[in-house]
């Protein structure tokens, strides 16, 4: 069994599906918390390793996507044992970084438009796919 952590655009289950080009129902979701880490819209990163530690059982990527629902944030002394992952980390000084979160609701209100529904951007998927990881313009040495 493969596991795989997702979060901002990915955590829309559709845009998921889109991504990672598996719409099986066997698909299983979620939600976690990573401690010490905030939600910005970010542009420029470094890809870190980072503790996150699972909030409830596994459930139906179908279910999550159909009801919404979140589990309830459990006390401190609760929490599931962390497990690492890879996950994107601002890499520039503080001071430049928005100050205003990043929410899920704002980012399907504004921006699932783009990649999945009436309207889409259907090339959006694709043409991170074309960029092959690479998502800043690097510097030709």
């Amino acid at each position: 069994m493969a596991s795989a952590f997702f979060y901002g655009t990915l955590m829309h289950p559709k845009i998921s599906k889109r991504v990672i080009r598996n719409g099986g129902p066997y698909l299983q979701i979620r939600p976690a918390l990573l401690l010490d880490y905030t939600r910005h819209k970010i542009n420029e990163y470094t890809r870190e390793v980072v503790l996150v530690h699972a909030l409830g059982p596994l459930v139906a990527l179908d279910d999550m996507q159909a009801t919404g629902v979140v589990p309830p944030m459990p006390p401190p002394d609760k929490l599931q044992t962390p497990i690492e992952v890879n996950t994107y980390v601002w890499c520039r000084p503080l001071s430049e970084l928005q100050p205003r979160l990043w929410t899920f609701e704002e980012f399907v209100e504004e921006n699932a438009w783009k990649w999945i529904g009436a309207g889409s951007r259907r090339d959006q998927v694709d043409r991170r796919r074309a960029m092959e990881g690479i998502i800043t313009v690097r510097a030709e040495t």
